[in-house]
């Protein structure tokens, strides 16, 4: 099946199903579906979970170089362990950001990450998107901020993306921010206090079909 654009007519995934959330090429999570409608997604990412994430050649996570220099096409996708407590994450169709509800070691909310990325497309059993660098913290008391605005501009200062790619998405940025002052959807239903059903925390594995080059739980 071909991925589609999510328009919020369905099909829609039933509650407890299994999906993969792929944030770009060599990066994604396995995360069990809450609910799914025609405002948006919403999946829950138990701890502990397999993941794939992007490594250098040589072993150390991307982030260690600036992203101008990194290389897609030399990067080494690398099975590991969810390191962060559960994470509800929530997709609202067709925006171009999602919202991240974090909880520390005892369950409680420790705040919200709002990531810029494209709007996501569909597989039967796959949830895609591509982050856009940019990307708000939001405080447990509504204050907020970006994160990595140096690394946009980064990209913008080498060539990488062109200046008109690097204003819209900070124009999506301050659309996200505009959400967040106004405690639109998702922050005004208490996703920060959802909890999972009696065995919904159990780590999740990837799904057969996803591909690593370098495995960190072996």
């Amino acid at each position: 099946m071909a991925a589609r654009p999510v328009d919020g007519r369905g099909p829609h995934w039933e509650p407890g199903d299994v999906v993969f959330w792929r944030e770009s090429r060599h990066r994604g999570h396995p995360v069990r579906v809450v609910r799914d409608d025609a405002r948006g997604l919403v999946v829950w990412l138990p701890r502990g979970s397999e993941s794939v994430v992007a490594r250098l050649p040589d072993g150390r996570d991307v982030r260690a170089v600036r992203p101008s220099e990194r290389d897609l096409d030399t990067e080494i996708p690398t099975r590991r362990r969810w390191q962060g407590g559960g994470q509800v994450r929530v997709a609202p169709t067709g925006a171009p950001w999602s919202f991240w509800f974090f909880t520390g070691a005892d369950g409680g909310w420790t705040g919200v990450y709002v990531n810029v990325e494209l709007p996501h497309r569909r597989g039967a059993r796959t949830t895609v998107t591509h982050d856009l660098v940019l990307d708000l913290l939001v405080h447990p008391d509504g204050s907020w901020q970006y994160k990595d605005e140096d690394e946009l501009a980064d990209l913008e200062g080498a060539g990488t993306i062109s200046p008109e790619l690097s204003a819209w998405v900070r124009a999506q940025g301050a659309a996200a921010a505009a959400v967040v002052e106004r405690r639109g959807w998702p922050l005004d239903e208490g996703w920060g206090s959802w909890r999972p059903p009696t065995g919904w925390d159990e780590p999740l594995p990837l799904p057969d079909d996803v591909r690593y080059a370098a495995d960190e739980l072996s």
